[in-house]
């Protein structure tokens, strides 16, 4: 049967959190809505759970009811709703985040000149290059790149001509998309090679699958990798 905002709630808790993803990325303010009336009522593990459906574009909206969560009973809801508060521009949280990830950054000057900025991430030596990846997403998705703009005082070509580690080229594309900022995803996967795309794709399907019907039409038109989303 269909689900809807009458019967959401008899639903699975995966269904649920699908069914509450898609309807907070077209009506947020009915989704949260839903949520807040349903959460108390909730399994912690149900609740984390949902929780994450507000991922993909949480913002200032969600703010009041994630800061009301932080004293939740399970210890599970707290961490949730800390790293969505972490996704939030404005947040102690998010500060503190972006702070931590520019610090990962490093810059050097390159070319005749030395005019060139190029930009890398410091994984730590001790990190396998197997779970690299997890380490640099954990850092840094959800935090937009004009909020690396703003910090390092570059403006979004620059930053994008400078950006050239191999992890940052795949996540920062994602990012772009899904803030459904076609302009900037198309800036950051202009100068990809075809491996890097299908890294791009192959580590991000869930994300990508996540992306308005806009994002998602570009995506398969740039990245010729239509099965993927």
């Amino acid at each position: 049967y269909a689900i809807d905002a009458e019967n959401w709630h008899e639903s699975p808790p995966a269904q649920r959190q699908s069914f509450l993803r898609d309807l907070h990325r077209r009506e947020p303010d009915k989704a949260l809505t839903l949520l807040s009336e349903a959460f108390s009522t909730e399994s912690a593990a149900v609740r984390a759970r949902l929780l994450s459906a507000l991922e993909p574009n949480v913002s200032e909206r969600e703010e009041p009811f994630l800061v009301g969560l932080m004293q939740d009973r399970a210890k599970s809801v707290v961490t949730a709703a800390t790293a969505l508060l972490a996704r939030i521009p404005g947040t102690v949280a998010f500060d503190t985040r972006l702070g931590d990830a520019v610090s990962s950054l490093s810059m050097r000057s390159t070319g005749l000149l030395r005019r060139a900025k190029t930009l890398q991430v410091n994984v730590p030596a001790n990190v396998h290059e197997g779970v690299r990846w997890d380490w640099v997403r954990e850092r840094f998705a959800g935090l937009h790149p004009s909020a690396f703009a703003k910090a390092l005082d570059m403006d979004m070509p620059a930053l994008s001509k400078a950006m050239q580690d191999r992890h940052l080229r795949i996540l920062w594309p994602v990012e772009a998309l899904q803030a459904n900022d076609l302009a900037l995803a198309e800036m950051f996967v202009t100068d990809l090679n075809e491996d890097a795309i299908e890294a791009l794709v192959y580590r991000s399907p869930d994300t990508l699958s996540d992306l308005t019907i806009e994002a998602r039409d570009f995506a398969m038109t740039v990245f010729g990798r239509p099965r993927h989303l």
